[in-house]
């Protein structure tokens, strides 16, 4: 596909509205992709911000999964929103784990500052997912309360115990 370079990143076009971008990650220590499907009229409004829609994928999947196993693309057209599909790794789950990549960080800090400086993200965001990653969006809703307006699990199981109630 098309690629261009945008200061450190680069992005590739997949189609009119869909496009893969490798940002670099301090907090993975590398790069790492990040597929975003733009709203229809997002090159024609130049000045307007829009509101962020992160998809996670489960484990053994990757930043695709979305765009592959669902119509999202046909389902997002026409809407007003950015939809920001972020790599989570082998596990899907986003966390920092002891002495390796800090996923939590890249999604919630570095992938939302490249949105807001480079494609006119709004502060509006809601976070769905699908298996480890549905853990994953409960998990950024709970532990960054009034970051996201929703949030949604898919196909995941929630422990919502504590050891002590039982």
């Amino acid at each position: 596909g098309l690629a261009v370079l945008f200061g450190a990143r680069t992005a590739a076009a997949l189609g009119s509205r869909t496009i893969d971008v490798s940002v670099p990650s301090a907090a993975l220590g590398r790069s790492a992709p990040v597929r975003l499907i733009l709203p229809s009229g997002f090159d024609a409004q130049p000045t307007r911000t829009y509101p962020v829609l992160y998809l996670l994928h489960g484990a053994h999947d990757d930043y695709t999964s979305w765009t592959r196993e669902t119509d999202i693309e046909a389902f997002t057209a026409g809407r007003d929103l950015i939809v920001a599909m972020p790599d989570a790794g082998p596990t899907g789950i986003p966390s920092a784990w002891r002495g390796g990549p800090d996923y939590e960080t890249f999604q919630l800090k570095e992938v939302p500052a490249l949105l807001a400086r480079d494609y006119r993200a709004s502060g509006v965001r809601v976070v769905a997912g699908v298996s480890t990653g549905g853990y994953g969006a409960m998990a950024h809703a709970a532990r960054h309360p009034g970051m996201f307006t929703a949030a949604a699990s898919y196909s995941c199981l929630l422990y919502t115990s504590d050891a002590a109630d039982e």
